[in-house]
């Protein structure tokens, strides 16, 4: 069975709490769980890459792995 995989990763500390909504979670919001033809389509969203520790990167590995263990399973 087909399906569409989707990764939405955000820049350094943004998230989908705050106020000014990113393009990135608009994005994510607007996928329809499946397309037209009844394809699904499946949403990962990521907080921004080194939200953690923005300044550094620091927690960058831990998104990148979060990322990697949606598209494999």
């Amino acid at each position: 069975m087909n399906k569409r995989l989707i990764v939405c990763c955000d820049g350094t500390w943004n998230s989908p709490e705050q106020h000014h909504v990113t393009n990135v979670v608009r994005t994510a919001r607007a996928v329809r769980p499946a397309d037209d033809e009844g394809v699904p389509q499946i949403v990962f969203y990521d907080w921004g890459i080194g939200s953690y520790s923005g300044k550094l990167g620091a927690g960058i590995d831990k998104n990148i792995q979060d990322a990697y263990r949606f598209l494999v399973h």
